[in-house]
């Protein structure tokens, strides 16, 4: 009975099952189980056994930017584990609850961003959080902007606010 199961297909079944922290981390495929001479499963050949990572290194995707660079880094400190590539589910290459805020912890020191535990878990790749940090820090330089430009008017006088307003209007009305 020749039956082929893909990891990721095991794995999502599994999570339809079982809640996030206790679908195993690893797979290891066995013809059949190792036994010690008074015929029960020997646990330490078990642990001995290589994991499999192939479909993890056929999927492998290399950081694209700088900022996938360093979250990458990160999650290689943290994890143990090499490579990581960009689109590695954090959970899947051995991640946690604990694991994961030493990570936000790292990338706050590192990177200078605050994400939350609950953002993390939504996010759970490289190139997901990338993209939340590079949308958060988008957000940052609108706000810094808008603030600068606020600034600025206030300082104006009302005179200077008439001129300026006058001189938009006519570089408009000459652009026509």
């Amino acid at each position: 009975n020749d039956v082929t199961i893909e990891i990721g297909d095991l794995r999502s079944h599994l999570r339809k099952k079982l809640p996030e922290y206790m679908v195993p981390q690893h797979f290891i495929e066995l013809e059949e189980f190792p036994l010690t001479p008074a015929g029960k499963i020997d646990r330490k050949v078990l642990i001995s056994r290589e994991w499999n990572t192939s479909a993890q290194e056929e999927n492998y995707i290399a950081p694209q930017d700088e900022l996938e660079v360093q979250l990458t880094e990160i999650w290689q400190e943290v994890l143990h584990h090499k490579p990581i590539g960009i689109t590695d589910n954090f959970f899947d290459i051995g991640g946690h609850s604990l694991l994961a805020t030493q990570i936000i912890s790292r990338m706050n020191n590192n990177i200078g961003v605050n994400i939350s535990l609950r953002s993390f878990f939504q996010a759970p790749t490289v190139a997901d959080m990338a993209a939340i940090i590079s949308q958060q820090r988008v957000e940052e330089a609108d706000s810094k902007d808008i603030d600068r430009l606020l600034t600025e008017l206030e300082e104006l006088s009302d005179r200077e606010v008439h001129r300026r307003f006058q001189d938009k209007m006519l570089g408009d009305e000459s652009k026509k």
